[in-house]
């Protein structure tokens, strides 16, 4: 799969999903909605922060390569930050962490229940 990450700013990208077909969403829409996430470039480090719905994981991948390649730079995250627990921010976390074990995932305490809880196989991550 080919999706394009969007730069935002010098270091930093769009590399969430959009859902074009969703059309129940904090109530109906029209439109679908968007999955936002963001891979941020440090000097040395990189950091993905949130993710997308759980059953978005090529889509999201593909743009995380691709904000790899526009940075010229080979695929390695440093961290992983979950600002939320709900789907649409963390259904993807559980490839994030296969594919990027070594990355730390930093979440709240209260998260980490949250997460368990959706996720079970995350235990000891």
């Amino acid at each position: 799969m080919k999706a394009n990450a969007q730069k935002i700013a010098e270091g930093v990208y769009w590399i969430g999903v959009l859902d074009w077909d969703l059309r129940s969403y904090h109530g109906y829409t029209l439109d679908g909605t968007t999955y936002n996430a963001y891979i941020v470039f440090g000097e040395d480090k990189v950091a993905i922060i949130d993710n997308a719905y759980p059953g978005k994981t090529a889509e999201m991948m593909a743009r995380i390569d691709d904000a790899f390649a526009q940075e010229g730079r080979d695929v390695k995250v440093d961290y992983i930050i979950q600002n939320h627990v709900e789907k649409d921010h963390s259904g993807v976390l559980y490839d994030l962490h296969k594919r990027f074990p070594e990355a730390p995932i930093y979440c709240t305490e209260i998260a980490v229940k949250g997460l368990l809880k959706h996720y079970p196989k995350l235990e000891g991550a």
